[in-house]
């Protein structure tokens, strides 16, 4: 799927597999710039985007793989914006469901969960967490840990933790199971 990179209602797929490969135009009435990645489950990719009058709201939208419909899904609350202090957002799939992760201080983070079983879709914090305690562990990206960002997950529940820029040619992830309170690098 793909959006034109200003404001648009205009949206196109492209089918892998198909026996003739060529841009689809879908429909979409709601005008919108995607903001982040997107994740698929079951079938639907989410993603963030910015909505609204002059494109000043961050609201979650999805694609229906199977009938190509592309429509929003909710706002995603202020309340859970204005504590997004650092980054940019990335959306998971946090068993199962639709999550963003925020890093609301240098060390610290939360994980928003969307209860999609509801009526009116409702964003619940899901948990927090803290690598302050780690921080003196990895002094060889000491200068870059504040940038530290959680890009992922894996199909353990490990968060991917990693800077979003580096100073150097290598490249560090952190993985961190917040049931265990355990971390590998």
């Amino acid at each position: 799927m793909c959006g034109h990179p200003k404001e648009s209602s205009q949206y196109q797929v492209f089918t892998l597999g198909a026996k003739q490969k060529s841009w689809r135009m879908i429909e979409c009435s709601i005008p919108h710039r995607p903001w982040s990645n997107g994740v698929c489950i079951d079938g639907v990719v989410y993603y963030v985007a910015d909505t609204g009058p002059e494109l000043s709201q961050l609201s979650l939208m999805r694609f229906d793989v199977k009938s190509e419909k592309l429509d929003l899904i909710t706002g995603v609350s202020a309340d859970i914006v204005s504590k997004v202090v650092y980054g940019d957002i990335f959306v998971l799939n946090y068993e199962g469901k639709v999550a963003i992760p925020f890093r609301t201080t240098s060390y610290t983070f939360d994980v928003w969960v969307l209860d999609q079983d509801a009526k009116k879709h409702k964003w619940m914090k899901k948990l927090s967490f803290s690598i302050e305690p780690w921080k003196n562990l990895f002094p060889f990206i000491n200068e870059l840990w504040k940038t530290l960002s959680i890009i992922g997950i894996t199909q353990t529940g490990e968060f991917i933790l990693a800077p979003l820029m580096y100073s150097s040619g290598e490249v560090y992830f952190v993985h961190y199971n917040h049931n265990r309170e355990f971390k590998k690098n």
